[in-house]
């Protein structure tokens, strides 16, 4: 009984949480630009909500195009920072259902980083 349970919970929760490309599909929350580098505003990010995992969870990044894309665990916010024609732009996703200081905390991160 208690296998049978544990594998709806699973299959629950994992019908909650999209994929990046399903994230990436929607509209960006907030879109950013600067003049600095695509690595140095990534890296920027991801140290800034690196400061917060005790609180939001792991946060990763990756190659993405021409830039780099930092992630939460399960994508539940995602920055896509990318170099196009000496200028950088930054794409803020989030999942719904959030806490508004959490998404706050992300955003005031990335616009300390342009």
């Amino acid at each position: 009984m208690k296998k049978i349970l544990l594998a709806v919970v699973v299959i629950v929760l994992a019908g909650c949480a999209s994929s990046i490309r399903e994230v990436r599909d929607g509209e960006p929350f907030k879109t950013y630009s600067s003049s600095k580098p695509s690595k140095t505003v990534a890296e920027c990010v991801l140290t800034g909500w690196q400061e917060n995992t005790m609180r939001y969870g792991n946060i990763a990044i990756q190659p993405y195009g021409d830039g780099y894309a930092v992630l939460s665990g399960n994508a539940l916010e995602l920055a896509d920072i990318i170099s196009k024609d000496s200028m950088t732009k930054v794409n803020f996703y989030y999942q719904t259902s959030l806490f508004d200081s959490r998404i706050k905390a992300r955003t005031d991160v990335i616009e300390g980083c342009l």
